[in-house]
């Protein structure tokens, strides 16, 4: 009928428009990195809040709400590079005769947060009337990601152009209830089912039961010792001596803090402080990694 044709030609445009689009930036951002040109970028977004609710036809479902917060993108002169960054680019041209061109972009996810309520509350909307409620639902609170990347001119210095990001968050703070943790690892389960129907996985023995780690079933549990003796062994495999870093990558997280809490109101409180991931890839093809941690510390009370 009409309605199903106008709807696919609309659709079909939208694709087309969508492709153009994107060819669009990247063809003009391959002519921007090869040629002396200059781009200045400012958006400030307020992201989406994404419900994932365990029914669609109960308002008393359980809920899980990640809210985005607010995406402030900043490229061009307006961006403020850390030091650091502004360090790396400057030892990379020690030996330049010009210092080549370095292009600096902000940016950052500021108020994220993950809650659990009920489908029909809507309490996760922050207002100033229920803020403190909002706040008192939060598995994770509020908190703050600040990237920034450089990016060397491919006309000043071809294929030996430079990357440096360097990434910051101030601090994670996670705090639930068991209930809570059984909740969201129900409302996970619904959703793993969903997606693998979706992807035509309609046995429900390949669907992951995730609320057996709940239940500590050793055998869906993940053993962490492994998993880090793994980790541990390729940074050391991949970590090579080279010349000059090529592309340098910096991430930190000054604090993370996680507490459990039982019906009795007491529970168990984890905190590290000072994590530090590092990777470098050097002008002859080798990589290396690091990964520095600080104190961590639990208490039991």
């Amino acid at each position: 009928n009409i309605v199903d044709l106008t709807a696919g030609a609309a659709a079909s445009a939208a694709a087309v428009m969508s492709d153009a689009l994107a060819t669009s930036v990247v063809d003009a951002w391959n002519s921007k990195r090869e040629s002396k040109k200059a781009w200045s970028i400012e958006l400030d977004i307020h992201a989406p809040v994404l419900v994932l609710p365990e029914s669609t036809v109960d308002p008393e479902a359980r809920t899980i709400i990640a809210d985005l917060g607010r995406i402030i993108i900043v490229f061009g002169s307006n961006a403020s590079p850390p030091r650091k960054a502004l360090d790396w680019f400057k030892t990379r041209a020690a030996e330049d005769e010009e210092p080549p061109a370095v292009d600096y972009g902000n940016f950052s996810l500021e108020n994220f947060r993950c809650l659990l309520s009920k489908a029909g509350a809507k309490d996760w909307i922050v207002t100033p009337s229920n803020v403190d409620v909002a706040r008192a639902q939060a598995i994770v609170e509020p908190m703050t990601l600040s990237l920034c990347i450089g990016l060397e001119s491919v006309a000043d210095k071809g294929d030996d152009a430079g990357t440096c990001l360097i990434g910051t968050l101030p601090s994670i703070s996670i705090r639930a209830s068991l209930p809570q943790i059984y909740d969201i690892l129900d409302v996970i389960n619904v959703w793993s089912t969903f997606f693998g129907t979706l992807g035509g996985e309609e046995d429900e023995a390949q669907t992951p039961d995730v609320t057996a780690i709940a239940a500590g079933d050793a055998e869906a549990a993940l053993d962490l010792s492994k998993v880090t003796q793994q980790y541990l062994s390729r940074i050391q495999q991949e970590s090579r001596v080279g010349e000059v870093e090529k592309v340098y990558v910096e991430l930190a997280l000054q604090r993370l803090s996680a507490k459990v809490l039982t019906a009795r109101g007491d529970g168990i409180e984890a905190h590290l402080v000072s994590i530090v991931a590092t990777s470098s890839v050097l002008d002859d093809g080798s990589t290396s990694s690091r990964l520095a941690m600080g104190y961590f510390w639990i208490y039991d009370g």
